[in-house]
């Protein structure tokens, strides 16, 4: 049983007869290349040939085949004439996949049609040179922060073999085996290297590459690697918070801080965070959402005030990875309230020639929020005076509209009917205020008289 080597070598020969002419049908093979000790194949030629050896014929539309494991397909020529040198009538190249220890024996068959009537055949076994084969990884599944990940491999040629996990190009574990006949491996990773883990991994999850490593003399021969996957576990951060109300006069109208009850258009609530993060993360941000608006912090002490306009608002922490636990969501009770509107107002003399003067007022205003009765304060001054209090007696609430209206409210010798002035008027109440200083504060000169 013949060898494949680089160059073509006769595997059989057999004799035919075209007519009285003898002829022979020869079977060659050889290999290509270098052959692949990864993929444990080699890429094999196989060529058959005819030749006469007593005179010569001529043919035309001819076929072969050849069979080796597999058919390997039928081609079409034409020989021509056939004389005393050789002629290649069909040639085939594939690759042949060896046993696992690197062996391989094998069967070739082939058939040509020649001659109208003269089909013949040839056979040959013949073996190829042992591949020797390096170890290979065969499984290598994804593993956990938390786990001892492992990897089982072939090692037909029983190498000295030497384990590695690697992040990129940094070796985080290496030990060489004891035993030359192990097929399996477990990385006992210590606390350092899985520290060094989850510090290179950013996200949730860490590429990974495992190798099994095959030694000759200590020296590294050859390394097959798996890409492998290993995830962060039990890693979301975790935080504390506070949520209290920071407008003072908020908490003065409640009586606290808490933020049980919040105050729509008013309230102004801080929202604390402490956060933990784990596993050598650490934090990015912090997050509140309320009424349709976003709010972050991404520095320490992590805290957020918000306006607040709604009765629920959610928040959360993300750290570095991307992780977070599930946010915390906070519904209030939520005090209806408007703050004051100054919606009208004018200051006018009583008549051309009088010094008093004559204001009307309508303010948007609500007479209570939740159980608190809240009280308003009406003031007005001249140009840079000093404030006047009007006096709640000549306050008309409606409670139901939401409105305080002053009708008529007769200021006496305040703007001699020879003079100009510019009149404010300022509103206020348990929570907000409102002031105007416009054009319908100005009260222009009187009309002169004469006798």
């Amino acid at each position: 049983m013949a060898t494949l080597t680089h160059d073509y070598q006769k595997l059989n020969e057999k004799d035919y007869f075209v007519q009285n002419t003898r002829c022979k049908l020869r079977l060659y093979g050889k290999y290509n290349n270098t052959q692949s000790i990864e993929y444990n194949r080699t890429n094999v030629t196989f060529e058959l040939r005819t030749l006469a050896t007593n005179g010569s014929f001529y043919s035309s539309g001819n076929s072969s085949k050849l069979s080796c494991v597999v058919d390997r397909g039928t081609q079409w020529y034409d020989i021509g004439s056939v004389g005393s040198s050789e002629k290649s009538i069909g040639s085939w190249t594939f690759d042949l996949t060896h046993n696992n220890d690197g062996t391989y024996n094998g069967y070739v068959w082939a058939w040509a049609d020649v001659f109208a009537g003269v089909e013949p055949t040839i056979d040959a076994n013949f073996t190829l040179p042992k591949i020797n084969r390096y170890a290979m990884i065969t499984t290598a599944n994804a593993f956990t922060d938390e786990e001892n990940p492992s990897m089982t491999f072939t090692n037909n040629n029983l190498y000295n073999l030497r384990a590695k996990l690697k992040v990129g190009n940094e070796v985080i574990y290496s030990e060489d085996l004891a035993n030359t006949t192990a097929t399996s491996y477990t990385f006992e990773l210590t606390n350092a290297q899985r520290t060094r883990l989850r510090q290179l991994c950013t996200g949730q999850y860490l590429n990974t590459t495992f190798q099994i490593i095959s030694l000759e003399n200590n020296v590294e021969k050859y390394t097959s690697s798996k890409d492998v996957q290993m995830t962060i576990v039990n890693a979301n951060p975790t935080f504390t918070y506070s949520v209290v109300e920071t407008n003072a006069k908020v908490i003065s109208a409640l009586g606290s801080s808490s933020a049980s009850s919040i105050i729509d258009n008013v309230s102004q609530v801080k929202i604390s965070v402490t956060p933990t993060t784990y596993k050598e993360a650490t934090m990015s941000r912090f997050w509140v959402k309320h009424d349709g608006k976003e709010y972050q912090d991404d520095t320490s002490p992590y805290e957020i005030t918000i306006p607040i306009t709604a009765d629920r608002f959610s928040f959360d922490v993300v750290d570095s990875r991307g992780l977070s636990p599930t946010p915390t969501l906070l519904i209030k009770t939520l005090i209806e309230y408007e703050p004051l509107v100054i919606n009208d107002y004018t200051f006018k003399r009583e008549n051309p020639v009088s010094s008093n003067v004559i204001l009307n007022l309508d303010v948007l205003y609500y007479s209570s929020f939740g159980n608190v009765s809240n009280t308003p304060v009406v003031k007005w001054k001249l140009d840079d005076g000093s404030y006047t209090t009007i006096p709640s007696s000549y306050y008309t609430i409606d409670s139901a509209n939401h409105k305080l209206t002053i009708s008529n409210y007769e200021i006496t010798n305040v703007l001699d009917y020879q003079q100009r002035g510019q009149f404010t008027i300022y509103v206020e109440d348990k929570l907000t205020s409102a002031e105007d200083i416009g054009k319908r504060g100005q009260v222009l000169y009187g009309v002169a008289t004469f006798d």
